[in-house]
């Protein structure tokens, strides 16, 4: 196996070290930030889950087009298995009081929402949010703006 390949099978482990969570713990004490959204795009939003039980201030994680279950898309992919690397699939789910949307598009073909099945199936129905017309690129950008007036509002019916 290559270096790069190595570096691959652990990336999810090293990415949310002891180190790098304790740095996220202290940029929001030293902000003040009470309350922290955790926004993550494909394997950002992979990050995103991963790191949200560890960061005492989280009140929401939203992902877009993420790869929930890092095993079964590397399987569909004919990726080396990314065995090394944490898998959101296989944690423990995330705290009631977290507040969860999961965005897919439905033309995805780099992270389709199939592939994060087992992820998924542990969520309420309600936090999956399917916008057909997208792929892992079009249209998020273009969107962004829409969707997150849509999550502000939800996100204030969720307020403590």
């Amino acid at each position: 196996m290559n270096a790069r390949v190595d570096a691959l099978r652990d990336f999810f482990a090293d990415a949310i070290s002891p180190a790098g969570n304790a740095a996220a713990n202290r940029f929001a004490a030293r902000g003040g930030y009470q309350h922290l959204v955790l926004v993550g795009y494909s394997g950002g939003g992979t990050l995103a889950v991963l790191m949200a039980p560890k960061l005492a201030a989280t009140r929401a994680v939203i992902t877009i087009a993420a790869n929930l279950d890092v095993n079964e898309w590397a399987r569909e992919h004919n990726y080396v298995p990314l065995d090394q690397s944490l898998d959101p699939a296989r944690q423990p789910p995330l705290p009631p009081g977290v507040v969860q949307r999961y965005l897919f598009g439905g033309r995805d073909l780099n992270v389709p929402e199939r592939s994060n099945a087992r992820y998924l199936q542990r969520v309420d129905a309600r936090q999956i949010w399917r916008f057909p017309a997208f792929d892992h690129v079009c249209c998020w950008t273009q969107q962004w703006p829409q969707i997150l007036e849509r999550l502000d509002a939800q996100m204030a019916l969720s307020a403590p």
